[in-house]
């Protein structure tokens, strides 16, 4: 296992436990406690985790900018069953749009299967992957956000998003609330986001179970402003009776 591996695996398993010993790293990874704590002072400098007596947990803000690599790592066993649930839905020929979230990046590995799709989509490291596929892609202009640099954002995404249409848009946000109310930590790409799922047919959440029981700062939507949701937890049994409308996969 390579360093930057490493550091993406110490934090998939911060995400799941919060808190671990440096003994139990050493165990998991099979490699040295010593190695251990110099891949935690990383961590520690980049800001996120915080180091203790023979241990470290996990950073949690709103404001933490956690690497995309690390964030596809967190939970991408999850992730990948949604993402195989989510391409199912999807026909040849259809058009797509995605948003720049992890779940999104999943989704779109599996939809270069279909044929004759043209996926539009927010997501930079969408965009540098879909150029190594014939795949119809559109990219809606924009600027990096500061706070998420690996998706556009800004009024030119929304104005573009208002002249385009399509089969599927499909989505994620940071975390769910009990009551139904989707919620994100940046934002600037909630009007895009809100703009997509304006200009679709059919609004797709995208939500692993590790959403759920979780705060995050910005409203984005609620479960009345989607159509379905694609998820490896069994959300109907939580949210079906006050959304019978939305359909649960």
């Amino acid at each position: 296992m390579y360093p930057n591996e490493r550091l993406n695996e110490i934090i998939e398993i911060l995400e799941k436990n919060r808190y671990v010993s440096v003994e139990y790293l050493s165990r998991r990874l099979h490699i040295s406690p010593s190695s251990i704590r110099r891949d935690l002072s990383v961590l520690e400098k980049k800001g996120l985790v915080m180091r203790s007596y023979g241990g470290a947990e996990l950073v949690v803000s709103d404001h933490l900018n956690i690497p995309f690599s690390a964030r596809m790592q967190a939970n991408a066993a999850e992730k990948k069953e949604i993402a195989a649930k989510a391409a199912a839905l999807v026909n040849d020929g259809d058009v797509i749009m995605v948003d720049g979230s992890t779940s999104g990046m999943y989704l779109v590995s599996k939809l270069v299967e279909k044929r004759g799709l043209t996926i539009i989509t927010t997501g930079v490291e969408a965009l540098h992957f879909l150029s190594s596929f014939p795949v119809k892609t559109i990219c809606p202009g924009g600027t990096l956000n500061s706070e998420n640099r690996t998706v556009l954002v800004g009024d030119e995404v929304v104005r573009a998003l208002s002249d385009m249409r399509a089969n599927f848009a499909f989505f994620s946000s940071q975390a769910i609330d009990a009551h139904g109310t989707l919620f994100d930590n940046y934002r600037s790409e909630i009007p895009c986001i809100n703009r997509m799922l304006s200009s679709s047919e059919c609004r797709v959440f995208l939500c692993d179970s590790s959403k759920t029981g979780r705060l995050s700062t910005f409203r984005l939507c609620s479960l009345a402003d989607v159509d379905i949701v694609v998820s490896d937890a069994p959300l109907g049994q939580m949210y079906g009776d006050e959304f019978p409308d939305v359909r649960f996969i």
